[in-house]
């Protein structure tokens, strides 16, 4: 074995390993999934619940979940794009109690939430880390409980070295300062968080007051802020509500946070809500759970100066398209510095995983660059040869990377019916169905267009016993005779001109979708959405049309080389192509769970030639039938007996009866239109959708790309 192949297994039997290891580790959460009352559910360290989107964890008794700071439990959603809810506790359980330690919430639309008139002894939460969670609701929300105002009876509600960072959403506590509910808050640490709006009256962590309050029923020890925002105004703790004069006084033990302006909203902001006693008011380096801080930063071109406390660690810096900018670090002081040659930074991520938003440069901040057509990103005058070869190459790409976004890949099974000169004999039943199947690749260019290219091996064919799907015959054919003027006639046996035409299709298609998804209801509302689309194509088909022949077995004879209309004899003709184009309008209707996506098609395909049945506009037998007989090549013989095909052997005796004795017109075209053939495809599709933006990522590594 050599060392690339010992390499090779060796990575994938870890990898193997691991993926068992995590899947023993990871619990799915869809749906609505409840913990009834009296019930407890408990979740042990080093667990992973995955969300999927739209599922609540609904809990009705008691929850458990104790991780390690080693281990931790991770709540986070299954697909980013598509958040899970979280928690939810609701209902009335005297013995059960919520306990949440060492707990990692990411990207929820809404962590942990209490519906009104909840009830549970004890409610434990600690080392909870919260981030990541955009939908702009609450990321814990306390609605008013149930009130027990029996001695004892008191909910003991606990929140203690929690943190709350890169969230859109604020810390919401009703009841506060209530007989029966007893809050104890310290070392909670709300930092690089975002509020909706321009309103500091709502803080990142907000009590709602009780009308009739009690400030021994609230605890409140240290409290830090950083960075935490509404639109442009600085936000951190805020007091609503109490009996509207602003008597009442809660004490706070500490505050620490940056010397850049208040983060407090209480009585001395309006006069009308309590006031907020703090008996400490300290920068961020007195704050003792957490000592890495990045305080603010000033952004110039090619270097982002940062005034941080501590010793935070940056591990990455990206711009808004999440690309990395390359960059030094060096530390002066309460300062540092991150220097970068190319791009225009938006993200610096620390270690402990928050994540710091630096001001983007506009354009009129940048130096004279040369612009590409992605975000505000640029090269410098001084490109190496690297660079110019990395620009021509991107320049290249860039008309086809468009429609690498979304790409699925499937299979089609389905049916084809003939549609041409032949009649079949019922209008609403066709003769015969044929089977078609293909392979095709997809490539989304947006929500609106797609292009597709499709590969079909199909059949048509009229009259014909080994279709899968024969239902009637064909209609007899009119054929055109001398004894009566603009006469015709039926052959009686019409069994001779049944056909089977081998299609090769290669086909190019434009997608068009009609509506955005929408969702329906399949038991999870949110796995399933329909749509539909409207196709439009071209096409290269190889064709073969051949006849049945029965004798004493089936044979199928090519009717090409027997030139039916005089191609092998008359001067100026020569068989038809076995290729030829055509257009084609198809209507889809899509339905996708997750990235499988099950469609139907119905396809019409308006081909460019006359010949996919072999019945042109030549003259039949090209005007001469013992001329045509002559001419048909010696390969056409039995290559088992050696004779004659016995449809060639009796062809003349047939000819006599069926079409001389009945006058046959030989002058006559065969097809009284000139239309070309065409067909009916109609099909049931698989297929599986990639999703893979990092793939551009990677080339533009490749080469440590001076795009950023």
């Amino acid at each position: 074995m050599n060392k690339f192949s010992k390499y090779t297994f060796i990575l994938f039997t870890q990898l193997v390993l691991a993926g068992s290891l995590l899947a023993q580790d990871a619990m799915r959460i869809s749906g609505t999934q409840i913990v009834r009352k009296g019930e407890t559910m408990t979740i042990d360290a080093g667990k992973v619940l995955q969300f999927e989107p739209g599922a609540t964890l609904q809990i009705e008794g008691s929850l458990v979940v104790r991780g390690t700071t080693d281990k931790p439990v991770v709540m986070q959603s299954l697909d980013a794009s598509n958040p899970g809810n979280g928690l939810m506790i609701r209902g009335i359980d005297e013995a059960g109690s919520i306990v949440l330690e060492n707990v990692k919430a990411e990207g929820l639309v809404q962590p942990l939430r209490f519906d009104p008139f909840w009830y549970r002894k004890r409610v434990d939460l600690s080392g909870v880390t919260v981030s990541g969670s955009n939908s702009g609701e609450p990321v814990v929300y306390v609605a008013g409980p149930l009130l027990d105002l029996r001695d004892g009876m008191d909910i003991q509600f606990s929140m203690k070295s929690m943190k709350f960072f890169n969230n859109t959403g604020a810390v919401l506590l009703e009841k506060v300062g209530s007989d029966g509910i007893v809050y104890e808050l310290d070392n909670l640490l709300f930092s690089e968080n975002r509020l909706p709006g321009s309103d500091a009256t709502m803080g990142i962590l907000h009590l709602d007051v009780s009308r009739t309050s009690n400030s021994s029923q609230v605890k409140i020890g240290s409290l830090a802020f950083n960075r935490n925002t509404s639109g442009d105004k600085l936000v951190g703790l805020s007091v609503s509500g109490g009996n509207g004069t602003g008597t009442e006084k809660f004490g706070v033990g500490a505050v620490y946070a940056a010397a850049n302006g208040t983060v407090v909203y209480d009585n001395r902001v309006n006069s009308r809500v309590p006031t907020l006693e703090i008996g400490k008011v300290g920068g961020l380096a007195g704050y003792s759970e957490e000592k890495d801080f990045v305080v603010s930063a000033k952004h110039t071109f090619g270097k982002v100066k940062m005034n941080v406390v501590g010793n935070p660690r940056v591990v990455k810096m990206e711009d808004s398209l999440g690309r990395p900018v390359f960059n030094n670090a060096n530390r002066l002081g309460d300062t540092l510095e991150l220097s970068y040659l190319e791009g225009n930074p938006t993200v610096i991520t620390l270690a402990n995983g928050q994540k710091f938003m630096v001001p983007k440069l506009t354009a009129a901040e940048l130096p004279n660059p040369i612009y590409r057509q992605v975000d505000t990103t640029l090269t410098g005058i001084g490109m190496s040869l690297d660079s110019l070869l990395i620009k021509f190459r991107d320049s290249i790409e860039a008309p086809f990377t468009k429609w690498k976004d979304w790409n699925e890949y499937g299979v089609w099974a389905g049916g084809a019916i003939y549609q041409g000169d032949y009649k079949h004999k019922y209008r609403v039943i066709p003769s015969t169905i044929e089977m078609s199947t293909g392979l095709y690749a997809q490539f989304k260019r947006n929500q609106k267009s797609a292009f597709r290219v499709s590969f079909y091996n199909a059949k048509i064919s009229m009259h014909s016993i080994l279709a899968p799907g024969l239902f009637t015959g064909m209609a007899a054919p009119k054929l055109p005779t001398t004894l009566t003027t603009g006469g015709y006639f039926e052959p009686t046996n019409i069994w001779r001109f049944n056909f089977t035409t081998d299609l090769n299709i290669l086909d190019l298609q434009g997608v068009f979708y009609l509506n955005k998804p929408k969702k329906i209801n399949f038991n999870d509302p949110n796995r399933w959405s329909v749509l539909s689309a409207l196709g439009v194509g071209t096409s290269l088909i190889h064709y073969n049309p051949k006849r049945m022949v029965v004798t004493d077995r089936y044979t199928m004879v090519p009717l090409r080389p027997l030139g039916t209309e005089g191609q092998n004899f008359l001067s100026g003709k020569k068989p038809y192509s076995t290729v030829t184009g055509s257009l084609n309008l198809s209507y889809e209707l899509i339905l996708q769970k997750k990235r499988w996506i099950f469609k139907g098609e119905i396809k019409k395909v308006f081909s460019f030639s006359d010949y996919l049945d072999d019945w042109g506009s030549g003259q039949w037998y090209g005007g001469d039938f013992d001329k045509w007989k002559a001419s048909i090549p010696q390969g056409n013989i039995d290559p088992f007996s050696g004779a004659d095909f016995g449809y060639l052997a009796g062809l003349g005796e047939y000819y006599q009866v069926e079409y001389k004795d009945k006058g046959l017109d030989l002058s006559a075209p065969k097809s009284p239109t000139p239309l070309p053939d065409g067909f009916l495809q109609f099909h049931m599709g698989v297929a599986y959708r990639i999703v893979n933006p990092e793939i551009k990522e990677k080339k533009k590594k490749e080469l440590n790309s001076v795009v950023k």
